[in-house]
């Protein structure tokens, strides 16, 4: 597969996925806006998922234009794809990646009571890759070409994150439950968690292995094409709106 093959199959994958991605963005904003039975205004929209809701899709549809561009020129002929437009995708894709490790870091916060111990260590990782990305960025701004190991670091601390957070949210909702005893609440919101989380932890663990094969040569433009196109924010906005649906249908359900 060249290069251009490469781009086209990417350009195609990342579409068909962005369709499902604005569907279900737009049922995202059915359950941030109106309450969980009917179709009245909630008296108060959350105001930070909103916010990162809208800034998730704002980067996944400028990342589609970027591709759009990239596929292009890749047939094209253009045998050197413009850099800024690489480089600019890849910043969205991973400030994408930070807002929703941001976002599960906060849900662990307050699921602990806002106890700040219980999420030292995803915080700690979370700044770091915070450290990371701008580190990343200001490489490849001087240098022209991107730090395969500065990825490397950034996907296993996203990874970690992940893995974190989402057991401390279950074990501390397992401990909750046994003392209420609403074991079908923790199985359901523990389902969420699967359902939802999978995908992300998915497309984290595929980036992450591209990002090491990547370093050989002569698989560098294959795999950074195929993995720009699955292994994307698209997926991951995918995966945090679908948290937020579930979420909001568990609470419709359990109210009713």
């Amino acid at each position: 597969m060249d290069i251009s093959e490469a781009h086209v199959l990417g350009l195609f994958l990342r579409t068909f996925l962005y369709g499902v991605y604005f569907t279900v963005f737009l049922h995202c904003l059915r359950w941030l806006f109106f309450v969980d039975e009917g179709w009245k205004l909630r008296p108060t929209v959350n105001r930070t998922m909103l916010t990162i809701t809208l800034l998730v899709f704002a980067f996944t549809t400028v990342n589609i234009w970027i591709w759009h561009q990239l596929a292009l020129s890749a047939i094209r002929g253009q045998a050197i794809p413009d850099y800024r437009l690489l480089l600019a995708s890849n910043g969205l894709e991973r400030a994408t990646t930070l807002m929703i490790d941001a976002m599960l870091v906060y849900r662990c916060w307050i699921v602990y009571y806002t106890s700040w111990r219980a999420i030292f260590f995803p915080l700690i990782l979370l700044l770091s890759n915070v450290a990371i990305f701008i580190i990343s960025f200001a490489y490849a701004t001087t240098t022209g070409d991107l730090n395969m190991r500065l990825a490397e670091a950034f996907y296993s601390c996203n990874i970690a994150i992940n893995l974190y957070a989402t057991s401390a949210i279950i074990y501390q909702i397992l401990r909750v439950t046994k003392r209420s005893s609403r074991s079908s609440d923790f199985y359901e919101i523990c389902r969420i968690l699967a359902e939802c989380g999978l995908p992300y932890m998915c497309t984290s663990v595929f980036a992450l292995t591209v990002t090491i094969i990547a370093t050989e040569t002569y698989l560098f433009p294959t795999a950074c094409a195929l993995v720009r196109a699955y292994s994307s924010s698209t997926v991951n906005g995918i995966a945090f709106n679908c948290i937020l649906i579930r979420v909001g249908r568990y609470r419709a359900d359990r109210d009713t």
